[in-house]
């Protein structure tokens, strides 16, 4: 009896997300489990790491088929639940589910046309945005190890062409007013890139204002 409850259940959840956009098997087929845990702990994670502004901040992963999750317009960090992700295009508005992108999703879309970007991440911790907003990239001599990844990070202005133009050579983008933009092969390569920079911009920061 509990079986049939549980399939009576599942299909009435089914028919309500299919009016929706996507339906649970759908769903299930295009974000494998292992995919959403990971985009759910990345979030966690960055949460843990002060890395994020909630509603502010944004993440993604590709999928196959031209298609990206994306924590949507409304996200927040703090409890990302499934509601706070979405399914998009990759490359058109068109959206498979009844949510809002991303504030900045072109943003996502334009570092997708590199096929080896697998994840982006976009973050405002209060060190990252004073470093930015100086407009001045932190001494690379803070932190040796991650000098080459400092020196490969690349002011840019907000703008998708921009953006579009500075990333291939780059390692992260700091964005002026906005934040800091990194990409890698997983939402972890993408956080632990922001983290290596948020870490260095609090000594950078500490270091100004003691006039070293």
């Amino acid at each position: 009896m509990f079986e049939n409850y549980s399939r009576i259940t599942n299909s009435l959840v089914d028919l309500v997300n299919s009016q929706r956009g996507l339906n649970r098997r759908t769903r299930n087929a295009l974000v494998p489990g292992e995919l959403r845990k990971a985009f759910k702990d990345g979030a966690k994670l960055a949460v843990e790491l002060g890395l994020v502004i909630d509603t502010l901040s944004e993440m993604s992963a590709r999928l196959s088929g031209g298609k990206m999750m994306a924590t949507t317009a409304e996200a927040i960090f703090t409890r990302l639940e499934e509601e706070y992700v979405g399914i998009f295009s990759m490359t058109t508005n068109v959206a498979l589910e009844q949510k809002d992108p991303p504030c900045h999703f072109a943003w996502h879309q334009r570092l997708y046309a590199n096929e080896d970007i697998q994840a982006v991440f976009y973050c405002q911790s209060p060190a990252i945005i004073s470093v930015v907003n100086a407009n001045t990239l932190p001494d690379a001599r803070i932190l040796s190890d991650a000098k080459e990844l400092i020196r490969e990070a690349v002011f840019v202005e907000p703008d998708v062409e921009a953006i579009g133009n500075a990333f291939d050579k780059a390692s992260m983008l700091l964005i002026p007013q906005h934040g800091l933009l990194t990409w890698g092969e997983d939402v972890y390569q993408a956080i632990v890139k922001a983290e290596i920079m948020n870490r260095v911009c609090e000594v950078e920061v500490i270091t100004r204002q003691s006039g070293m």
